[in-house]
Protein backbone atom coordinates (compact mmCIF):
# COMPACT_ATOMS: atom_id res chain seq x y z
CA UNK A 1 0.00 0.00 0.00
CA UNK A 2 1.48 3.73 -0.93
CA UNK A 3 2.34 5.94 2.07
CA UNK A 4 0.20 8.63 3.07
CA UNK A 5 0.91 11.55 5.89
CA UNK A 6 -1.36 14.60 6.19
CA UNK A 7 -0.07 16.69 3.59
CA UNK A 8 -0.70 13.92 0.85
CA UNK A 9 -3.36 15.41 -1.68
CA UNK A 10 -5.63 13.14 -3.49
CA UNK A 11 -4.09 14.25 -6.89
CA UNK A 12 -0.65 13.96 -5.86
CA UNK A 13 -1.06 10.22 -4.48
CA UNK A 14 -2.87 9.48 -8.08
CA UNK A 15 -0.12 11.22 -10.11
CA UNK A 16 2.49 9.31 -8.17
CA UNK A 17 0.79 5.99 -8.56
CA UNK A 18 0.16 6.48 -12.14
CA UNK A 19 3.61 7.19 -12.69
CA UNK A 20 4.85 4.76 -10.23
CA UNK A 21 3.01 2.35 -12.38
CA UNK A 22 4.39 4.07 -15.49
CA UNK A 23 0.99 4.56 -17.23
CA UNK A 24 0.80 7.96 -18.89
CA UNK A 25 -2.40 10.39 -18.47
CA UNK A 26 -3.77 10.02 -21.82
CA UNK A 27 -3.70 6.29 -21.97
CA UNK A 28 -5.36 6.25 -18.04
CA UNK A 29 -8.11 8.93 -19.17
CA UNK A 30 -8.80 6.60 -22.49
CA UNK A 31 -8.78 3.10 -20.31
CA UNK A 32 -10.94 4.83 -17.79
CA UNK A 33 -13.56 6.61 -20.17
CA UNK A 34 -12.70 10.09 -18.66
CA UNK A 35 -10.97 13.57 -20.71
CA UNK A 36 -7.62 13.59 -19.94
CA UNK A 37 -8.12 16.95 -18.78
CA UNK A 38 -10.71 16.45 -16.25
CA UNK A 39 -7.88 13.82 -14.23
CA UNK A 40 -5.26 16.54 -15.11
CA UNK A 41 -7.27 18.42 -13.05
CA UNK A 42 -7.88 15.96 -10.62
CA UNK A 43 -3.85 15.25 -10.05
CA UNK A 44 -3.65 18.98 -9.94
CA UNK A 45 -6.40 19.63 -7.08
CA UNK A 46 -7.93 21.78 -9.36
CA UNK A 47 -11.33 19.64 -9.12
CA UNK A 48 -13.90 18.95 -6.61
CA UNK A 49 -13.33 14.95 -5.19
CA UNK A 50 -14.07 12.90 -8.04
CA UNK A 51 -17.44 10.54 -7.83
CA UNK A 52 -17.58 7.02 -6.14
CA UNK A 53 -17.40 5.62 -9.72
CA UNK A 54 -14.64 7.58 -10.65
CA UNK A 55 -12.72 6.72 -7.75
CA UNK A 56 -13.23 2.85 -7.77
CA UNK A 57 -12.20 2.89 -11.64
CA UNK A 58 -9.07 5.09 -10.04
CA UNK A 59 -8.58 2.17 -7.87
CA UNK A 60 -8.80 -0.84 -10.14
CA UNK A 61 -6.89 0.99 -12.57
CA UNK A 62 -3.64 1.96 -10.59
CA UNK A 63 -3.81 -1.18 -7.83
CA UNK A 64 -4.70 0.71 -5.51
CA UNK A 65 -7.07 0.80 -2.33
CA UNK A 66 -10.56 1.81 -2.78
CA UNK A 67 -10.74 2.63 1.21
CA UNK A 68 -7.23 4.31 0.79
CA UNK A 69 -8.00 6.39 -2.00
CA UNK A 70 -11.94 7.45 -0.39
CA UNK A 71 -9.81 8.18 3.11
CA UNK A 72 -7.73 10.65 1.71
CA UNK A 73 -10.73 12.60 -0.14
CA UNK A 74 -12.28 12.49 2.80
CA UNK A 75 -15.66 11.01 1.32
CA UNK A 76 -17.27 8.27 3.03
CA UNK A 77 -18.41 5.64 0.33
CA UNK A 78 -21.91 5.42 -0.73
CA UNK A 79 -23.28 2.04 0.98
CA UNK A 80 -20.92 2.46 4.44
CA UNK A 81 -23.19 5.55 5.23
CA UNK A 82 -26.27 3.70 4.35
CA UNK A 83 -25.21 1.18 6.59
CA UNK A 84 -24.69 3.38 9.35
CA UNK A 85 -27.66 5.57 9.00
CA UNK A 86 -29.75 2.33 8.66
CA UNK A 87 -30.31 2.15 12.43
CA UNK A 88 -29.59 3.73 15.65
CA UNK A 89 -27.94 0.58 16.86
CA UNK A 90 -25.81 -0.01 13.71
CA UNK A 91 -24.89 4.18 14.14
CA UNK A 92 -23.99 4.11 17.73
CA UNK A 93 -21.73 0.93 17.63
CA UNK A 94 -19.92 2.73 15.05
CA UNK A 95 -19.95 5.95 16.79
CA UNK A 96 -18.47 3.74 20.73
CA UNK A 97 -16.05 1.96 18.27
CA UNK A 98 -14.59 5.35 17.06
CA UNK A 99 -14.41 6.65 20.51
CA UNK A 100 -12.63 3.51 22.13
CA UNK A 101 -10.37 4.08 18.48
CA UNK A 102 -9.49 7.83 19.70
CA UNK A 103 -9.09 7.05 23.55
CA UNK A 104 -11.85 10.28 23.91
CA UNK A 105 -15.36 10.71 25.15
CA UNK A 106 -17.94 12.41 23.28
CA UNK A 107 -21.32 13.65 25.04
CA UNK A 108 -23.85 11.61 23.58
CA UNK A 109 -27.47 13.22 23.44
CA UNK A 110 -26.08 15.40 26.44
CA UNK A 111 -24.75 13.10 28.35
CA UNK A 112 -21.27 11.73 28.53
CA UNK A 113 -20.48 8.12 27.04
Amino acid sequence: MQETDANTTLGSFIRNARHNKKIGLRELARTMNISASYLSRVENDLERIPSEEVLADLADELSLEFAQLCFIAKRMPFEIEAMLFSDFDTFHEAYEAGCRKLNISFMALGRPV
